[in-house]
C-alpha cells in the first residue's frame, strides 16, 4: 500500500466511521510545534464537515480555532494520518470534559504499518535504560520500542539465553517511568559497534501505570513520525526492524 493516497469520499467516511465504532486511539500534533494532544478518540462526525473528539483534559490549554494539526488514528496494524484544523467551538461538558471539533481531514491520507513505526530509534533521541539480568544491573540504550516489546543495545558483551526473563527500567520523556519484565527472544553480538550486544525482548509483565506510560509515549512518538512520513511522502530512514528489534 502506498504511504500516502487520496481515498474517495466514501472510503474516507468508511474509515472514520470504523475508527468511531472501534474506539480507535487518536492523537493530534499541532503544526509547527512539538505539542501533542493524546489519549483521544473520535466521538462523532458530520460527513464532509467536521469531527468531534473526546478525551481532552480540562487542564489542557486548548488550541484556538484555525490552528492546524495532524490527526493520527491507530487502527489495527495501521496508523492513519491526515491534516486537519481546529474549529469553533471547543465545547465543554461537566462529566465528559471538553469536546474538540476538527475540520474534515484530508484530502491526502497517510497509511503506515505500525511495525514500520517503532519509536525511540536511531533518528530520534536515544533513551537510556537499565537492564537487570544475570544477577547484575547493566546500562543499556533503547534502540526501538513498541507497546509489546523493545530492542536494547549494550556497550559490553553480555551472554544471555533466549527465553530468559529480565527486567528493564527507564524514563519515558513526557510519559513517566517504565519498569517492565520481559522475555528475551534473541541476542546478537556485533563486531566493531559501539553497542555490540543487541537484545530483542517481549514485555511479559508490567503494572497498569507502567503500561499506560508506555502507551502514551508510543502514541506521542508515533504522532510525530506519522506526520513526518505523511509530509515527506514516504517512510522514515533507520526505523525498520534490525538486530535490536523487540517485537
Amino acid at each position: 500500500m502506498p504511504p500516502v493516497r487520496t481515498p474517495s469520499p466514501a472510503e474516507l467516511e468508511d474509515l472514520l466511521r470504523k475508527a468511531i465504532d472501534t474506539r480507535a486511539p487518536a492523537t493530534l500534533r499541532l503544526e509547527g510545534s512539538n505539542r501533542i494532544l493524546g489519549d483521544l478518540r473520535l466521538a462523532s462526525m458530520r460527513s464532509g464537515l467536521d469531527l468531534a473528539l473526546l478525551g481532552a483534559k480540562r487542564r489542557d490549554s486548548l488550541p484556538v480555532s484555525g490552528t492546524k494539526a495532524a490527526l493520527s488514528l491507530v487502527m489495527g496494524d495501521e496508523v492513519l494520518s491526515a491534516a486537519t484544523m481546529f474549529l469553533e467551538p471547543l465545547e465543554g461538558d461537566a462529566l465528559a470534559g471538553p469536546v474538540l471539533r476538527l475540520a474534515w481531514p484530508g484530502p491526502e491520507i497517510g497509511f503506515h504499518y505500525r511495525k514500520d513505526m517503532r519509536v525511540a530509534g536511531p533518528s530520534q533521541t536515544p533513551l537510556q535504560a537499565e537492564l537487570e539480568a544475570n544477577g547484575g544491573v547493566w546500562p543499556a540504550r533503547i534502540m526501538n520500542l513498541t507497546e509489546t516489546g523493545l530492542g536494547l543495545g549494550l556497550a559490553m558483551e553480555l551472554a544471555l539465553e533466549p527465553f530468559s526473563i529480565v527486567e528493564v527500567r527507564t524514563t519515558l520523556p513526557g510519559a513517566g517511568a517504565l519498569r517492565a519484565v520481559g522475555e528475551i527472544r534473541h541476542v546478537t553480538l556485533l563486531d566493531d559497534e559501539a553497542l555490540p550486544t543487541r537484545i530483542g525482548l517481549v514485555i511479559r509483565d508490567a503494572s497498569p501505570e507502567d503500561l499506560d506510560a508506555l502507551y502514551r509515549f508510543v502514541q506521542m512518538r508515533r504522532a510525530d513520525r506519522s506526520e513526518n512520513m505523511r509530509s515527506e511522502g514516504g517512510p522514515g530512514a533507520g526505523m525498520g526492524a534490525g538486530p535490536g528489534a523487540g517485537a
